[in-house]
């Protein structure tokens, strides 16, 4: 496995009793020294998903779903290498040639989705991601042709998406999937899979659940951020007792709680002696900061929304006050 493979699954895998070797930064890395040492010592070598075996075995699921389900139209799963959905997409065609089948990879290692733009095997450079579960540079020999030909559409997720799918499934579903498994809800939920209607049923796999701990709660924040309910942003303030106290009063009213603030006094002055306030508040409710107005309560805001934030530093509001 990679040096940072998850916790959760090394640990796993060590109680299941086997030998695990960490060694490379990547996927792609571990995978090249797997079959060196194979080479070296002897050892027969499984691959992960590039193997007919491994493709059938998870093509099983699409079984289970079609057997379990009188009506499934839609069936949605994450691509790394591609052994779990040329499999599922294999076994699916087969009983049910009309079914849709869609892929979702993260944006930050879109192998598969260039792969299938391209009509062919791609390699892509990989960045750090939620999703490392299917960090993979270029899907396999045997199971692109596969995809190719009986995936209907891939597409990728960004990784506040799958923070915020992951965050659903844990709060309100009580499900706790690591963010290769949640790729498929958050292409769901980020309006990724088009032509959906009320009577359509979709299947999502979620086939994942190797979060660590110390994890989740990055996860919940970064969640908390893109569902809109926790928010960051600069106040500009006169410099004069009680204005923090006015101001924490009113977002107070608005039931909104505000989990830290800080302070600054510019070096530059500034006119009528104004200071900075930073402060990050949260709200139950989705949605509800981009609408946060305090300028019914007198002084007039102006809140400048960038709704192609990445991280909970760009999630900043400036206001005037």
């Amino acid at each position: 496995m990679p040096e940072f493979a998850s916790t959760a699954k090394v640990t796993a895998t060590r109680g299941y009793g086997a030998e695990v070797v960490l060694h490379g930064k990547v996927f792609d890395e571990s995978l090249a020294y797997a079959m060196q040492l194979c080479k070296e010592e002897g050892k027969t070598f499984v691959h992960p998903f590039n193997d007919p075996w491994v493709m059938a075995g998870q093509g099983t699921i699409a079984l289970e779903i079609l057997e379990q389900l009188e009506k499934c139209d839609v069936i949605i799963g994450a691509i790394g290498g591609g052994g779990l959905m040329s499999g599922v997409a294999f076994a699916a065609k087969q009983i049910k040639p009309e079914i849709r089948i869609i892929g979702v990879q993260a944006a930050e290692c879109p192998s598969m989705a260039v792969s299938k733009a391209e009509h062919k095997i791609c390699c892509v450079k990989t960045a750090k991601t939620m999703a490392d579960g299917i960090a993979v540079k270029a899907p396999g020999d045997k199971t692109a042709p596969v995809l190719l030909k009986y995936v209907d559409e891939i597409v990728t997720v960004d990784e506040e998406s799958i923070a915020q799918a992951m965050l659903l499934m844990l709060e309100r579903c009580k499900i706790v999937s690591e963010g290769s498994g949640a790729t498929p809800v958050a292409a769901l939920l980020s309006g990724k899979i088009k032509g959906l209607t009320e009577d359509t049923n979709v299947v999502c796999i979620v086939s994942g659940g190797n979060l660590d701990v110390n994890v989740i709660n990055k996860v919940i924040e970064r969640g908390l951020v893109k569902a809109g309910r926790k928010v960051e942003f600069t106040v500009e303030i006169a410099d004069v007792p009680g204005a923090i106290k006015d101001l924490l009063a009113h977002i107070t009213e608005e039931k909104a709680t505000v989990v830290g603030v800080a302070t600054r006094r510019p070096a530059t002055s500034k006119e009528k002696f104004e200071g900075d306030v930073v402060a990050l508040y949260e709200h139950l409710y989705t949605g509800y900061p981009l609408s946060f107005d305090l300028s019914k309560y007198g002084p007039h805001f102006v809140i400048e929304r960038d709704f192609r934030v990445r991280t909970l530093d760009e999630f900043k509001r400036t206001i005037k006050f």
